[in-house]
């Protein structure tokens, strides 16, 4: 009766038609919420699964099984690393360790070419202090609180390192010996040469460094490309809030990001020059730099770029902002750092990979960086927006220190287009729906193609093909 009544009051007031469009208005929306139910709280990891699992049925069915892609080898392997050092390397063979703990038999790792630095060992995350204490190999029982106390002979030995530390005297203990490495210019140290000839084969991890080594004499048979993993679980957590920055940062500005360690190979120079040219004291932005050189703090790198943005004749009253933090930053708070930037940039005269791209764009940040080197395995223009290149250039000998100058010593990098940044700086800045875009393709890239076990699967056919090999030479017995 009720319904009828109001029904006939919206006729009378309305007309036929406009009752009947309220009342079709007013069902669909009855049927929507009473429909409704809790949205599932969102996940990452979940997230990944099912990229993970779209990127299986994409690809070629032989590519698809499942049960050869987690087969576990019957072998023994020694991986040996900069574990315990702040460095690229170890957070490399870490991501490798993850993947790969689960497919081998008998894993064991050690500390190879670096100083162990105390304070990282203690911050490090519990899977790699997991790590460490189910695989760490005792130097002839100097560490009594491990396991593996008994020296052996191993099928597979990996130095992962630079290869100006694999020495000869090592490779006793390892029935093939396998080198990992990388470099970022157009070639590589003439002190490599023949050290890389200590080696049955070498991991590189990119096309890149696949046409850099055969360039300079490596034979392309000894050379495999094996990508680069990421952990993601420090990065895959839905509750990462943004790090709250001091002044000068603004609550509402706009933060380019870069993550670097002081050195001319960084591009440094391309960065001031660019950031301080394209924007002025009242644009609502800020550049802020996390780098790192010896002890030196945040205020000697404060310092250096003021001195440089003086030299740009950049007056001081209309300087754009800028911070740089501390180097001590605690790399639990790397995440946090990534969510509240808007844009990462890092015009890098060459990489051997790019590690901090990486973590970037898994913290859905748009990208910008150098078009060249071994970043261009992963950075793309649909994943990011890639700077041009001008030139390439002789290594800026003049500006390295000792044991650089040596190391790049008759060899070319690339030259960044200051002028294509500035546009870049511009454009992102200017173009959120396509930025955020190209951040999420990056992100899901990073996740299926990159994470610790889809690498482990690529690293583990190497590892069979080797075996395979070792058998028919008769170095080892088929398990």
């Amino acid at each position: 009766m009720e319904t009828s009544v109001f029904l006939h009051r919206l006729t009378r007031k309305c007309g036929n038609t406009k009752a009947v469009l309220i009342c079709c208005s007013f069902l669909f929306t009855f049927l929507i919420f009473s429909s409704w139910e809790p949205r599932e709280a969102y996940s990452f990891e979940r997230e990944r699964q099912r990229l993970l699992l779209q990127r299986q049925q994409q690809q070629p069915s032989h590519l698809n099984d499942n049960a050869s892609s987690r087969e576990k080898l019957n072998m023994s392997l020694l991986w040996l690393s900069q574990f315990k050092s702040a460095t690229g390397f170890s957070t490399e063979a870490f991501a490798f360790l993850e993947g790969l703990q689960e497919r081998v038999t008998d894993i064991d790792i050690y500390q190879f070419d670096g100083e162990i630095h105390d304070d990282y060992v203690r911050n490090l995350n519990p899977e790699s202090k997991q790590l460490i204490k189910r695989h760490w190999m005792d130097d002839q029982g100097q560490n009594s609180g491990s396991k593996k106390q008994s020296p052996k002979i191993y099928d597979v030995i990996v130095f992962h390192s630079v290869a100006h530390a694999w020495q000869p005297h090592l490779y006793k203990n390892g029935l093939y010996r396998v080198g990992r490495t990388m470099f970022e210019t157009d070639g590589i140290p003439k002190m490599w040469q023949s050290h890389l000839n200590y080696v049955d084969e070498i991991w590189i991890p990119s096309q890149f460094n696949f046409e850099t080594f055969s360039r300079s004499g490596v034979d392309p048979s000894r050379l495999h490309i094996v990508p680069q993993a990421i952990t993601q679980y420090a990065y895959d957590s839905p509750n990462v809030l943004p790090l709250k920055l001091a002044p000068p940062v603004r609550e509402n500005d706009f933060v380019f990001l870069s993550v670097f360690k002081w050195e001319p190979r960084k591009g440094i120079d391309i960065l001031l020059d660019a950031y301080f040219r394209e924007f002025e004291a009242s644009d609502p932005v800020c550049l802020v730099i996390l780098t790192r050189k010896g002890n030196s703090n945040s205020s000697v790198f404060t310092q250096k770029i003021s001195r440089y943005v003086d030299s740009l004749g950049v007056p001081l009253y209309n300087r754009a902002r800028f911070l740089v933090l501390e180097p001590s930053l605690p790399t639990g708070l790397m995440p946090n750092l990534y969510r509240r930037a808007n844009a990462f940039v890092l015009p890098s005269r060459g990489e051997g990979w790019g590690r901090p791209l990486m973590e970037a764009m898994l913290m859905h940040v748009p990208v910008i960086a150098t078009n060249w080197s071994g970043t261009t395995e992963f950075l793309r223009d649909d994943t990011g927006y890639p700077i041009s290149v001008e030139r390439l250039e002789d290594c800026l000998s003049g500006e390295l220190e000792g044991a650089d100058q040596q190391m790049f010593s008759g060899q070319r990098w690339a030259r960044p287009s200051a002028s294509h940044l500035r546009k870049l700086f511009r454009y992102v800045m200017d173009h959120p729906k396509e930025t955020m875009k190209k951040a999420k393709y990056a992100r899901e890239l990073i996740l299926t193609k990159y994470n610790p076990y889809v690498v482990a699967d690529i690293v583990v056919e190497q590892l069979k093909r080797i075996l395979i090999r070792l058998e028919m030479e008769g170095k080892r017995t088929s398990v």
